[in-house]
């Protein structure tokens, strides 16, 4: 997991260090900084996968370096994690990208919502993904069916331990007695889902805006069924399951949760 993020020279923060726990709340006022550590946060990981920094919407690097410092600083973002720290420096001629990276999700408040059907996820990624607007969702469920979630996060009303009755389980505290299900149709990349034998868009917001950070923390806390894993990106399981970290941005606070041993709240 992230203990501490490090910054300098980012937008609202020319230097400062950001200690962290299994679970960590950013909240404050508007433009107080709380969407600027989630920005460095994906802006790291994107270096670390060989791609530009720079997220769409976002600006150029003079616009995102701190205007309490020098025009001429690099922007550095470190993160400290298992034990390790690693960092990206930015500047106006190009990028140092970091050696290490934990495995990030990064769930947008901008999710789609209801949808009559959603797509399979065909990339060559080594680990299921969910989508920075949770279009994903179904194609991470559907993979991760059958893994058994720790005991911590099962809630009292599931009828099992796989994702299938936990999720079920977590979905009854946001519409106590819904009936979700989905099917897949491997041949057309698609995806659909039924809320009480009716289609997302006939049934309002909040199983589907809900169901992505669900689904997330479920299945990235999730360990391998009794059988074994039936996917080969799933070799990657121990490295997966050890580097981990799930980001969230809501529309009333910002989030970076870690769901692995015991939950904390931060600071």
């Amino acid at each position: 997991m992230i203990d501490e993020i490090s910054l300098l020279g980012f937008k609202s923060f020319p230097k400062e260090k950001i200690k962290t726990k299994n679970l960590t709340l950013f909240s404050g006022v508007n433009n107080s900084g709380k969407s600027s550590i989630i920005q460095a946060v994906r802006m790291y990981e994107r270096a670390h996968k060989g791609v530009s920094p720079l997220l769409e919407g976002h600006g150029q690097v003079s616009e995102l370096r701190s205007k309490f410092s020098s025009p001429s600083v690099n922007i550095e973002i470190e993160l400290f994690f298992d034990g390790k720290g690693d960092a990206m420096r930015l500047s106006d001629q190009g990028v140092s990208a970091p050696s290490h990276s934990p495995v990030i999700f990064y769930i947008g408040a901008d999710r789609l919502g209801p949808q009559t059907s959603l797509p399979l996820n065909r990339s060559l990624d080594f680990h299921p993904i969910i989508g920075e607007r949770g279009e994903f969702v179904l194609d991470l469920i559907w993979k991760l069916n059958d893994a058994i979630i720790p005991e911590l996060l099962i809630h009292e009303n599931s009828q099992g331990s796989t994702l299938e009755y936990v999720l079920a389980g977590w979905l009854g505290e946001i519409a106590p007695g819904v009936e979700f299900s989905f099917k897949t149709t491997p041949k057309a990349d698609l995806a659909h889902a039924e809320i009480d034998n009716v289609r997302p868009k006939n049934t309002g917001f909040g199983i589907s805006y809900t169901l992505p950070i669900i689904a997330a923390i479920l299945g990235m806390a999730s360990i391998a069924p009794s059988q074994g894993w039936s996917n080969s990106w799933e070799n990657n399981g121990r490295e997966i399951r050890e580097k981990k970290v799930l980001l969230f941005s809501l529309k009333i606070r910002r989030l970076i949760c870690i769901p692995k041993g015991k939950l904390q709240w931060g600071d």
